[in-house]
């Protein structure tokens, strides 16, 4: 349904006028108004989160760096309030284009009327301000964004999709956006992708030759094992021009969003960390590699893996919910050790409140007689001397359990070695070689940019160093430090000697990347 059906309405016409007293309230006012009057669960079921002005301009200005010209045919295709098209538009004028071009060339759709409604208002008010009629504000529509009626049509594609979603499975019967996408894109979504990967499809689609795709999307897009092959397709023909690590948070999002710009094949990604901008050489579909940060450690003095010399134990959900009869607060069983308890080379059990199943424990301990059958097993795989690694943490931490007392629960890992010390293996996990090689893996992949979803495959896959006189002290260092509680002190001389095991510098680029971040 084209931006005409909206002629009848007595705020919005084709004659010249001004916007009605009350709402002169900023560009993005009208969508602002529109999300908040939203029931909370309406908003979360749809992912309705209108991007904030703060966020578009931006990102609208690093997708305009990246286009170098003035787009001919600009598109939303979830355009919400019509903010980003309203940066695009002042971001243009800036630059010195003249607001009657500009103005004809935004498009915009959105399956929800109401929210084209906003967004046709939002552009005529736009154009009002510049001195046009107020029905020059562009072509705004009711549709499916991912029907493919743009293909290579557009110079510059922005959007916010639907935020925090899964596609389903296919229904025959249906006719949602989600089912329509995964007939349309078939096996370039993993089964349990999110709505955003789509929309990066279809701005793949809808993008002429050397058009410019900018997107609000989860950090998880980035790294997460169902957007693989949604990395991969889109990789042949567009490369990860952009990334915007840390834009401000969404009202209601708890998940930290990305800016993502895609552009045509070209030299390596600019990488947005606040107001400073650094270039990532980004090959191929690694889309993680951009938002890690994280200086290339180069060849390194390596044999054999982790996975060579221990067990690496993940726990999933039947573990996990195994363990919950089992556990109270400062019972006669197992110290239980939850992620946020954990840091490098310590754990605060009973110094530090945690939370498990929803419950906050100051003293939280597990007997084994009471867990269910994945639960128990469980807790008799981790009665050894083993490494508890946390996860959803910007570098690795862990600590040692050295007569195998500790219980950690998911999603805490226990590394268990079958050849090594526990402060070899400890000496192995902290040090900056293992934070640089996971970020560089599954940045993206955690909570928020910064935040890391450690997993067993990445730390079986950590290299053990060649160099044993080195590793050999660090090993000293820490099993000392363990023993009288200076761990603090330690890490940093344990940092440095690993690195030498490893035959890198100590005082090189991953040494001073590896202090800026553990100073944090």
């Amino acid at each position: 349904m084209p931006a005409e059906f909206l002629a009848d309405d007595p705020w919005v016409g084709t004659v010249d006028r001004p916007p009605p007293d009350g709402l002169d309230d900023g560009p993005d006012a009208l969508g602002r108004c529109h999300q908040r009057l939203l029931a909370r669960d309406e908003r979360h079921r749809l992912g309705v989160f209108h991007t904030p002005l703060d966020v578009a301009r931006p990102l609208v200005e690093l997708a305009l760096d990246e286009l170098g010209r003035t787009p001919r045919r600009v598109l939303d295709p979830a355009v919400g309030g019509g903010a980003l098209l309203v940066a695009v538009a002042d971001a243009l004028v800036a630059r010195g284009a003249s607001p009657g071009p500009v103005a004809s060339s935004l498009h915009g759709g959105d399956v929800d009327p109401i929210a084209a409604r906003v967004a046709d208002w939002t552009l005529r008010r736009w154009a009002w301000r510049h001195g046009l009629g107020w029905g020059a504000g562009g072509r705004i529509e009711v549709r499916d964004a991912l029907d493919g009626t743009d293909r290579g049509a557009v110079d510059l594609l922005v959007t916010n999709p639907p935020f925090g979603g899964r596609l389903r499975r296919p229904d025959a019967s249906s006719t949602s956006a989600g089912d329509e996408a995964r007939r349309r894109f078939g096996d370039a979504l993993g089964p349990y992708a999110d709505v955003a990967a789509a929309f990066v499809l279809a701005a793949d689609d809808v993008l002429d030759d050397d058009g410019v795709a900018a997107l609000v999307a989860p950090t998880s897009l980035l790294a997460a094992r169902d957007a693989e092959r949604m990395r991969t397709k889109v990789s042949r023909t567009r490369r990860l021009a952009a990334v915007w690590i840390d834009p401000p948070r969404f009202d209601g999002v708890t998940i930290a969003p990305l800016g993502l710009v895609l552009g045509p094949p070209g030299p390596a990604t600019t990488v947005r960390l606040g107001g400073e901008r650094s270039s990532v050489p980004v090959p191929g579909a690694r889309w993680s590699q951009a938002a890690s940060v994280v200086p290339d450690p180069g060849e390194l003095t390596a044999a054999g893996s982790v996975g060579d010399v221990a067990d690496v134990l993940a726990p999933f959900r039947d573990e996990y919910y195994g363990l919950v009869p089992a556990v109270a607060d400062g019972g006669n069983g197992s110290p239980l050790l939850t992620s946020g308890l954990i840091d490098p080379g310590v754990h605060h059990w009973g110094r530090r409140p945690a939370r498990f199943a929803r419950r906050r424990f100051d003293r939280p301990t597990v007997d084994a007689e009471l867990a269910d059958g994945a639960g128990r097993r469980w807790i008799d795989r981790q009665r050894a001397p083993k490494v508890l690694v946390a996860s959803q943490t910007s570098a690795v931490e862990a600590v040692a359990d050295p007569d195998g007392s500790l219980v950690g629960v998911t999603p805490v890992i226990a590394v268990v070695p079958r050849e090594l010390d526990v402060f070899e293996l400890l000496a192995v996990l902290l040090s900056p070689i293992a934070t640089a090689l996971i970020r560089r893996g599954g940045a993206g992949s955690g909570l928020n940019p910064s935040a890391v979803r450690v997993t067993g495959p990445s730390i079986a896959a950590l290299p053990l160093p060649a160099r044993h006189e080195p590793w050999t002290a660090a090993t000293a260092e820490l099993a000392a430090a363990h023993a009288v509680g200076t761990m603090e002190r330690a890490l940093p001389v344990a940092r440095r000697l690993m690195l030498s095991a490893y035959g890198l510098d100590p005082d090189g680029e991953v040494a001073r990347w590896a202090e800026a971040l553990f100073e944090r």
